[in-house]
């Protein structure tokens, strides 16, 4: 249990042991990368869905597009309970969204943008049940724009 308000008290009623962090740890995990790739923001929280981010929309990274160029966000995201939607955000507001009828497969997501500034993007996935999977952002610069 390393996410959610529940951390104190796990035997609270509010979402006991549902909540949790996932992170992407390059080669052996120890307690030291796993809490370096969460301190680096290359993690998520859920409720139920899961996601595998490709290796160019790793959350927390930051991604470099030349200017009047496009950016291709794309995961993997799978819930036992059934994949619902998958929502995608750009500083903070929904661009994109896709329905996927509560399929239990593992499904590809690709979405093609064309960011003009300095950004960011994360997706949201919920499942049939309507819990969530809420990712850390990915960082984009596009090349010439002032930070």
């Amino acid at each position: 249990m390393s996410a959610g308000s529940d951390q104190h008290e796990a035997t609270s009623g509010l979402y006991p042991g549902i909540i949790r962090i996932y992170a992407h740890v390059d080669g052996n995990v120890t307690t030291e990368k796993y809490l370096k790739a969460i301190k680096d923001g290359h993690s998520y929280v859920t409720m139920g869905p899961i996601f595998t981010p490709a290796a160019n929309t790793m959350f927390g990274s930051t991604q470099k597009v030349p200017a009047g160029g496009k950016y291709t966000l794309h995961t993997e995201v799978q819930a036992v309970d059934g994949l619902a939607r998958i929502d995608v955000y750009c500083e903070g507001k929904a661009i994109a969204s896709q329905e996927f009828n509560n399929t239990q497969d593992a499904a590809q997501y690709t979405l093609i943008v064309e960011p003009t500034k300095n950004s960011w993007y994360s997706f949201v996935a919920i499942d049939s049940k309507g819990h969530y999977a809420v990712t850390n952002p990915i960082w984009v610069d596009v090349a010439g724009t002032v930070k």
